[in-house]
């Protein structure tokens, strides 16, 4: 009796096929293979940032690692909490993804991304799933409700304040969320803070500035008018002396500094280096705001130069002609 002879490589192909049924995960692999989707860690998380689930199940049922990063050292959940891919952010957690792993490149948490990208239904789940309210990033230190801040996420504020986020809480360089909402220029978020309490005082740690000199140096006239609105003081100075008005006219914001001298600011304050804002305005060669100084009646803190300290003035021609007679 004679057998025919069945080629090696259909042979193989077909016990393979036969073993992956019996076992899930290979079985996973062979459908992300026909779907020509790599199974590696980066592929795993560029999936998760496209919400694509059906992938994102199937590499979980081959065997990755819910917590596996790329190779940017970006996170799965943090991923899905970036992108606001809620149902995988459910799934990645159903399946044991820890909630308080931080990236590498920032040190940020789930929780800290979708804070400042504003998706306050995937905020609620990481909190119900054990996300700590208080973490930080490595970098700067801040924690989901200054990020929240510095993005203007309202509601994500107010879900975190109901939940017990500290209101006054201060990252690495004692910036407050109300200063992170003034640097840039949420007026609706630091509206809300203000009425929540967010401490007007409180000055950063490297320059020693308020929340109106930071809205004041970036030009942020909106935040300006409501931070006077509630109380902030006008002619607060930071580390070196130098007041709001000083900040809006070296930076040329000329609707600032005219709002600042309307609400009171003092037009000849002197720095530590003895400048006034009419010094800082003549340094930035704006010659629009120099002119409001001076009509508000600015003078230079600057030291005259004496008229004996003065070089002599040059020999005129004539002056010249004589000598060489």
């Amino acid at each position: 009796m004679r057998f025919s002879r069945v080629p090696y490589v259909p042979m193989l192909i077909l016990l393979l096929g036969l073993w992956a049924c019996g076992n899930p995960q290979e079985t996973a692999r062979l459908k992300l293979g026909q779907m020509n989707v790599n199974y590696n860690e980066d592929s795993f998380v560029e999936r998760i940032k496209d919400g694509d689930t059906l992938v994102v199940k199937l590499f979980l049922e081959a065997g990755m690692s819910p917590n596996a990063a790329n190779k940017e050292g970006d996170t799965p959940l943090g991923m899905a909490a970036k992108s606001g891919r809620q149902e995988i952010a459910q799934v990645l957690l159903a399946r044991g993804a820890t909630p308080n792993t931080q990236d590498k490149q920032f040190g940020a948490t789930p929780l800290i991304w979708a804070a400042i990208k504003g998706h306050p239904e995937i905020v609620t789940l990481l909190l119900e799933k054990g996300a700590d309210l208080q973490a930080r990033t490595g970098k700067s230190g801040m924690n989901a409700l200054m990020t929240a801040a510095a993005g203007g996420q309202t509601k994500v504020i107010t879900l975190l304040l109901d939940k017990g986020a500290e209101i006054n809480a201060t990252d690495d360089d004692n910036r407050t969320p109300l200063m992170w909402a003034a640097n840039y220029g949420h007026t609706d978020a630091a509206k809300l803070l203000l009425e929540k309490g967010a401490d007007l005082k409180i000055k950063d740690k490297k320059g020693g500035i308020t929340a109106l000199g930071i809205a004041a140096l970036n030009g942020k006239i909106e935040l300006v008018q409501l931070l006077l609105d509630k109380g902030a003081e006008v002619n607060a100075a930071d580390a070196k002396g130098q007041t709001p008005l000083m900040a809006a006219a070296h930076n040329k914001h000329i609707d600032v500094v005219q709002l600042l001298l309307k609400k009171g600011a003092q037009v000849n304050a002197k720095a530590k280096d003895g400048q006034t804002a009419l010094d800082h305005a003549r340094a930035s060669k704006d010659k629009e705001v120099e002119e409001v100084l001076l009509k508000g009646g600015a003078i230079s803190g600057k030291p005259e130069t004496p008229a004996s300290a003065q070089p002599a003035p040059a020999p005129s021609a004539q002056e010249k002609t004589g000598q060489k007679k």
